[in-house]
C-alpha cells in the first residue's frame, strides 16, 4: 500500500472506531480504498481554498482533518468557516512559505540561518557574495526535499536554480504529488518553458551544519504535546533526500528537552493550535536550529513508526478525540518501543543488463 493511501485509510479507520461519520474530498475520481471506508466521497479541488469553501458551504462538520501538505490552507479556511477546531489560516500560510516561517521564528527569538528570498540568479549570487558558504537553494513552498540543493561555490548556483525551476514544473504538472529529485531533473527543460520570466521565487540560505532530526506531536487542548523525536538519515549532497529514520532518537536528556522546548515555543509563536505537527531541526554546536514547520504528520512512514513505538496510539484518533472533547485531559503517551525505516538508493548511473 502506498504511503498516502495508508495515512488516509488509518485516519478513516480510527474515525470509524469512534463511530464518527466521515466525508472525504479528493481530487481524483477513483479511490476505492477510501470509498470503502468513508461515509461519502466527493471530488473537488482540495488544494484550492476558494473551491474547498464553496464545497463546504451549507454543510456542518465537527472535525476537519487532512494529511497532505498542500491542503492545509484550505483545511484551515474550511474549519474556520464551519466553526470547527482548526489552525488560523494566516498561521498556516506562514508555515507553508518557508521564508515567512523563517522570519517569524527569527522574530520569536529562535536561531535561524541567514536567508534571502530570490527572484533570479543575480539576487541569489548577491546573497552568496555577502555571506559565508556553503548554502542551500530550495523552492519557497515545495515538500519532499524536491528541488533542494547544496551549493559549495558560486559556480554551482546556476544548476541549483534550474533544480528549483524543475521542481516547480513537477508540482505544477502533478498536483498533490511532490515527485522525486529524479522527476525534477527530468523536468528541467519543461521548467524553463513553463516558468514565468525570471522563474519562480526561491530561497537561498546558509547551510546548517549538524545532524538532522524531526519532532512529532499533536495539539491537545490547543497546546503542543511532543510524542517522539525522529533521527534522520540523508543521502549525500547535493540533494537532501531522506533515506531513513529512527524513532525515538537516542538523545541525551538535555538535548531532548531543548528540542521539545524550542519546538513548543515555535508552534506557539506561530499561532498553531490544532492537529498533528512535524517540525524539522538540527543539533548544532550552538544548540538546536529549527528548520521547516508542518501541521501534518511526517512522511516516509513516520506515522506508522509512531504507532508502533507507542503501543495503542491512534495518531489521528487522538486528534479526533480532542476535537470532539470525548477524552478531556488526555495526555501525550511516550514511546516504549523503537522503529526504523530505510530506503534503498542506487548510485547515479544507468543499469547495464548482464550478458
Amino acid at each position: 500500500m502506498g504511503l498516502g493511501r495508508d495515512v488516509g485509510t488509518r485516519l478513516l479507520r480510527q474515525a470509524a472506531a469512534r463511530e464518527v461519520d466521515t466525508r472525504v474530498t479528493v481530487e481524483f475520481p477513483d479511490v476505492p480504498a477510501l470509498a470503502a471506508l468513508a461515509g461519502a466521497v466527493d471530488r473537488t479541488e482540495v488544494e484550492d481554498p476558494a473551491a474547498a469553501l464553496a464545497w463546504a458551504r451549507g454543510r456542518r462538520f465537527d472535525v476537519v482533518l487532512g494529511v497532505r501538505e498542500q491542503v492545509q490552507v484550505a483545511l484551515a479556511e474550511v474549519a474556520r468557516a464551519v466553526g470547527a477546531p482548526g489552525n488560523p489560516p494566516e498561521a498556516v500560510r506562514t508555515v507553508r512559505n518557508k521564508d515567512r516561517c523563517r522570519q517569524a521564528l527569527r522574530e520569536a527569538g529562535l536561531p535561524q540561518p541567514e536567508f534571502r528570498l530570490c527572484a533570479d540568479p543575480a539576487s541569489a549570487r548577491a546573497f552568496l557574495d555577502a555571506t559565508d558558504g556553503p548554502w542551500i537553494v530550495k523552492p519557497r513552498d515545495a515538500s519532499g526535499s524536491l528541488g533542494v540543493r547544496k551549493v559549495t561555490a558560486p559556480e554551482e548556483l546556476a544548476e541549483a536554480v534550474e533544480a528549483v525551476r524543475a521542481a516547480a514544473a513537477v508540482q505544477a504538472g502533478s498536483p498533490g504529488t511532490p515527485g522525486t529529485p529524479a522527476d525534477a531533473a527530468a523536468a528541467g527543460t519543461a521548467a524553463s518553458a513553463a516558468a514565468p520570466p525570471g522563474g519562480p521565487e526561491f530561497i537561498v540560505e546558509q547551510f546548517v551544519q549538524g545532524p538532522e532530526y524531526s519532532v512529532e506531536g499533536v495539539f491537545l487542548g490547543g497546546e503542543p504535546r511532543v510524542l517522539a523525536v525522529t533521527e534522520k538519515k540523508l543521502l549525500p549532497p547535493p540533494n537532501f533526500v531522506e533515506a531513513g529514520h529512527v524513532l525515538p532518537a537516542a538523545l541525551p536528556a538535555g538535548l531532548q528537552r531543548a528540542f521539545e522546548q524550542d519546538v513548543t515555543r515555535a508552534l506557539k509563536a506561530l499561532g498553531l493550535r490544532f492537529g498533528v505537527f512535524h517540525v524539522e531541526l538540527w543539533s548544532t554546536e550552538d544548540g538546536p536550529v529549527l528548520g521547516e514547520v508542518h501541521v501534518r504528520n511526517g512522511g516516509d512512514w513516520i506515522h506508522l513508526m509512531l504507532e508502533y513505538a507507542i503501543p495503542g496510539l491512534d495518531l489521528f484518533g487522538l486528534v479526533i478525540d480532542d476535537a470532539l472533547g470525548t477524552h478531556p485531559g488526555a495526555h501525550a503517551p511516550a514511546p516504549t518501543r523503537a522503529a526504523a525505516v530505510r530506503f534503498l538508493a542506487a548510485p547515479p548511473g544507468r543499469p547495464v543488463p548482464r550478458r
